[in-house]
């Protein structure tokens, strides 16, 4: 028999991914710039200095809900087979970590409560509650 670490690959991983926020209206007059020359690398420069930084992922600023929720949704499975799993945005203030877990606060509350789609503001947190209860039922159905 395989012990919990070697049955299951995301038992004890943990990962860094960092998503950049499309620049607000504002911050155009300022002369810095956040470049993703690759998907685990980011470069923050103004006219001064240049800061590189590699993560396990770097999703763009034209990462949608969706896309971000891919990176993180194999957590589910785990979690359903009793692992503990902590999804955990860190960050300034107003650098997106709200949209990215809660999701697009100005939808209503029946958008909120419909199903997650491609084009929909839902964040991790709702979209992952629908996953887990979708894989309850299908759980359920089949027994």
């Amino acid at each position: 028999m395989k012990g919990p670490q070697q049955q299951y690959s995301t038992a004890g991983n943990i990962r860094v991914l960092a998503r950049v926020r499309p620049q607000l209206p504002h911050e155009y007059q300022y002369d810095h710039a956040v470049e993703v020359p690759s998907a685990a690398q980011i470069k923050l420069q103004n006219t001064k200095q240049s800061y590189e930084s590699s993560y396990d992922r770097v999703l763009p600023d034209t990462s949608s809900q969706e896309h971000v929720y891919s990176q993180v949704s194999g957590c589910i499975p785990s979690l359903l087979q009793g692992y503990n799993n902590t999804i955990f945005a860190y960050g300034q203030t107003g650098t997106g970590k709200t949209y990215t877990m809660i999701g697009d606060q100005s939808m209503t509350l029946a958008e909120a409560c419909s199903t997650p789609s491609s084009t929909s503001g839902h964040g991790i947190l709702s979209r992952a509650v629908y996953d887990l209860f979708a894989e309850l039922d299908q759980r359920k159905a089949a027994a």
